[in-house]
């Protein structure tokens, strides 16, 4: 399938990669269908394209490059929508805003995308209110990070990849 896109141009695209969304992103309720775009330059940021209106693409990254910690809840509602059988079966996708100084650059914690990975099936599940925003500062989420483990006693921050391995973001592309 040849998708026409604002973004990426034209791109070929293949029917079992499509995710379906039933209720839409929040403002975007009437697109229900998007594929995970990869740049061509690798990199945790990843697009998150609508395949019926070729002018919306979400910037899109793993929390856990960030904030290792970030682990969202699912209520039982999100539960049965999602129809997955393991935690394994899931991937954990946050909307980033990213403006003109990078430095800037803020994710969506508040209303992470969630995608089974095995079904081709996703939601965006708003948190409660607490500790989560729509508005995290990357870079401060990384220092926080690094105090957290320095914290907890590590002498050595450990090493992630940001390339896609089996387990991320790979198997929703």
């Amino acid at each position: 399938m040849l998708l026409k896109t604002d973004r990426f141009g034209e791109i070929r695209i293949a029917q079992e990669d499509i995710i379906h969304f039933p209720d839409g992103l929040l403002g975007f309720e009437e697109l229900h269908r998007y594929v995970v775009v990869e740049r061509e330059r690798k990199g945790p940021i990843r697009f998150l394209q609508a395949v019926d209106d070729g002018r919306i693409a979400f910037a899109v990254t793993d929390p856990q490059t960030f904030r290792p910690d970030y682990l969202p809840e699912l209520g039982e509602e999100d539960r049965a929508a999602l129809q997955y059988e393991s935690d394994e079966d899931l991937a954990v996708l946050v909307i980033l805003t990213v403006p003109q100084e990078v430095r800037e650059m803020t994710a969506n914690l508040m209303a992470p995308v969630i995608i089974n990975v095995k079904e081709r099936i996703g939601r965006q599940v708003v948190q409660g209110l607490g500790e989560y925003s729509t508005r995290h500062r990357i870079v401060d989420e990384m220092e926080r990070s690094r105090r957290l483990i320095r914290a907890a006693g590590a002498h050595r921050l450990r090493t992630v990849s940001l390339e896609p391995t089996e387990d991320t973001l790979r198997q929703t592309v």
